[in-house]
């Protein structure tokens, strides 16, 4: 049985200070060519706190989650779901009951997420997402590359975040208007045309989700990128260049 754990107030500085929880590694879907393999969540502090997670030492069972949703989130507030691993799941179908009650936990809040899980040729993993979406729930479908982002967003059901290529990340003796200026010699657009918006908290220090916010409107068409990047940026870069 998986294990999850609520953070009340993250400490990291990119999502803000806002709750924020884990799920266990076994929730990760069996589609996703990162895990092991360029995932930033493998690394340092992150996976630390995963392990934990996942081992039962933190957190509790999917009731333990939902009860702790409900009473210490605040109706309009954002909150991520799964910082590290991905929905309830056998790892190659959504558990759509999950999902559902997972949505209705959310009513009134602005909770968001990401999944792995396959939604181009699982009918039934589309409309669980779907549904979720409809219903108030944010998730992005996470794409590989920006050919990958093309596909899942034709299927219309959820907005798209993209893994891009390292050269899009920011250089470590970089200044942000220095990024910027280089960033628009970058592709902008997927190569059928859908307008590419590099996460702004994986480049400019003032901002994280607590204060952008983009990833958790549901009805949006824009693909959010995020740069390749940490410890295992050069096997995550060799996945989103494919």
């Amino acid at each position: 049985m998986s294990n999850y754990h609520l953070t009340q107030i993250s400490k990291n500085a990119k999502l803000g200070a806002i709750p924020a929880t884990t799920s266990a590694k076994d929730t990760c879907a069996k589609a996703c060519p990162f895990f092991k393999n360029g995932c930033y969540a493998f690394g340092g502090h992150v996976n630390m706190h995963w392990e934990k997670v996942t081992k039962g030492e933190r957190g509790g069972d999917w009731a333990h989650l939902i009860d702790e949703l409900k009473r210490k989130t605040y109706p309009t507030q954002i909150w991520r779901h799964n910082v590290s691993g991905d929905l309830a799941g056998d790892g190659e179908a959504i558990d759509a009951d999950k999902l559902a009650e997972l949505t209705k936990a959310n009513k009134g809040k602005r909770g968001f997420t990401y999944t792995h899980y396959d939604t181009i040729e699982n009918a039934a993993n589309r409309e669980a997402v779907r549904a979720a979406n409809a219903g108030g729930f944010t998730i992005n479908l996470s794409a590989n590359n920006i050919d990958h982002a093309d596909k899942l967003a034709a299927l219309d059901i959820a907005p798209v975040a993209a893994v891009l290529p390292s050269e899009y990340e920011i250089g470590k003796a970089e200044t942000v208007a220095d990024y910027k200026a280089r960033l628009e010699t970058l592709p902008q657009t997927t190569p059928q045309g859908r307008k590419i918006v590099t996460c702004p908290a994986s480049y400019m220090p003032a901002v994280s989700c607590a204060t952008c916010k983009l990833c958790a409107v549901g009805n949006r068409k824009t693909i959010i990128g995020f740069p390749a990047h940490g410890a295992s940026a050069k096997k995550a870069d060799a996945v989103a260049t494919q």
